[in-house]
């Protein structure tokens, strides 16, 4: 099913996820540079990162696979580099939105500056749980023009997928909540007790 995208900038936003990412992904293969595409769905933001790279071929294949495997490698950083220094200014805007909202209002009273550290570190532990649920979203290989691409992407279903497997980050207001789930990771196995 397709449904309604539309684009501002460097953020796509759509109705849901599938054609929000094929609409983002097309994008950056079309720019032909690397780059990142923002995804905004009911469900939440997702980011999609393109890195590139050029190989060697030889005469020997082997070498020729040496080449085009450090290509991909090279092609994978660059993705996750872009993914980073995305959610490096995202961590900022996310900080200095915090700080604006203490510096509006009546910074004398002390429960106004501990709650714009909690918004601090909910801003650090929400990246830090987007970049830790990225998974690969596509591999490509130009024989012709010697090059690889590499895309990858960070969504609400990666994410939960991450910390469903292995309680990677958890975010609540509720602090019963949080010892629910690391209590439950801990029966499963996945966390020493």
């Amino acid at each position: 099913t397709t449904g309604e995208v539309a684009t501002q900038e460097n953020v796509v936003v759509a109705e849901n996820e599938k054609d929000g990412l094929a609409t983002a992904h097309q994008q950056l293969i079309e720019s032909n540079t690397d780059g990142v595409r923002l995804i905004q769905v009911g469900s939440g933001n997702a980011i999609i990162a393109i890195g590139s790279d050029s190989y060697q071929t030889y005469e020997n294949t082997n070498a020729t696979l040496l080449s085009k495997r450090a290509a991909y490698n090279r092609a994978f950083m660059r993705a996750k580099k872009e993914m980073v220094q995305n959610f490096e200014g995202l961590q900022n805007s996310c900080e200095s939105a915090a700080s604006l909202a203490l510096e509006a209002l009546d910074t004398g009273n002390e429960s106004l500056a501990n709650s714009g550290t909690a918004q601090t570190e909910a801003c650090k532990e929400s990246v830090a749980g987007a970049l830790a649920g990225f998974a690969t979203y596509d591999v490509y290989d130009d024989a012709a023009d010697k090059s690889v691409r590499v895309s990858i992407i960070s969504s609400p279903k990666t994410r939960q997928a991450v910390r469903a497997s292995v309680g990677a980050v958890y975010s609540a207001n509720d602090p019963n909540e949080v010892f629910k789930l690391v209590m439950d990771d801990i029966s499963k196995g996945l966390l020493p007790p």
